[in-house]
């Protein structure tokens, strides 16, 4: 004889799930694969559609992403960008130099906001910092362009020739190769009276383009300066920076700083 027994629960009751968390209808690995295709510069429209759930899951995902203030490192850098989010029209990147790792965003570049984030920071951190020197440079790939020392014997055969036949071509090149070989020594003493016997013969040089730079120069020659005597420089800077543009570009724009923030923090680490 088969009996039929019925059990009434007092209350419902949760099914252990190792993949999905409590009371959440969306798995980890879900989650995880969220945050992962966020690290990319990509829209959150981009990773809904791949992943085929709903921008706003993907949005509740990010803001759930935390990053902590930092600790200062040894050398920083600090760039502005344009997003013109809910703080503001511009931002700030703030850059560990030496390791080229996003360290915060700041929500706008006032004086008073930096001021009160510095204070933040305890002073035993705030006095290791050393000075930091943004630099640009942009290098064509002509021949006369390239380094000479780096050219091949017909390369430089071919050069000597152009040289020989023009004298303005032939005193930019020295300029240019004498500044390079200023950059390329190691003893900050030597540098710095190179340099500025450099800026004295490119002012004097009758070449207009050659004496703008060297205004230049002149203008911005304490943090040249500080950059041969602690061979630090900006670069990851406006590396970081141009990321952020791309994801501010397919995003077409963010009006939500803490987001785009945490989403910036969270492409870069």
């Amino acid at each position: 004889m088969n009996f039929d027994i019925t059990v009434h629960a007092a209350k419902d009751f949760l099914k252990v799930i190792l993949f999905l968390s409590r009371y959440q209808q969306r798995t980890r690995r879900l989650t995880h694969a969220i945050a992962n295709e966020l690290r990319d510069t990509v829209s959150i429209k981009h990773v809904s559609n791949k992943l085929n759930i709903s921008a706003s899951t993907v949005t509740r995902i990010l803001d759930t992403l935390n990053y902590e203030l930092p600790t200062l490192k040894k050398a920083i850098a600090i760039d502005e960008f344009k997003v013109n989010a809910n703080t503001g029209k511009y931002q700030y990147i703030l850059v560990d130099s030496l390791k080229c790792k996003v360290l915060d965003i700041f929500p706008d570049s006032t004086q008073s906001h930096l001021t009160s984030y510095f204070r933040t920071i305890p002073k035993k951190e705030r006095n290791h910092m050393t000075p930091t020197l943004r630099k640009y440079y942009k290098r064509s790939k002509t021949l006369i362009h390239k380094r000479y020392d780096s050219l091949k014997q017909e390369d430089k055969k071919a050069c000597d020739i152009m040289l020989l036949y023009n004298d303005e071509l032939r005193k930019a090149h020295y300029l240019k190769e004498w500044f390079y070989k200023i950059c390329q020594e190691t003893k900050y003493s030597f540098q710095r009276e190179q340099f500025l016997k450099w800026l004295a013969n490119a002012e004097t040089c009758g070449m207009k383009d050659f004496e703008d730079v060297a205004a230049t120069y002149r203008r911005f020659s304490k943090g040249i300066l500080s950059a041969f005597k602690y061979g630090i420089t900006n670069d990851p800077t406006e590396g970081f920076n141009n990321k952020i543009k791309v994801m501010k570009r397919t995003s077409y724009g963010i009006r939500n700083f803490e987001r785009f923030r945490t989403r910036i923090l969270h492409c870069t680490n």
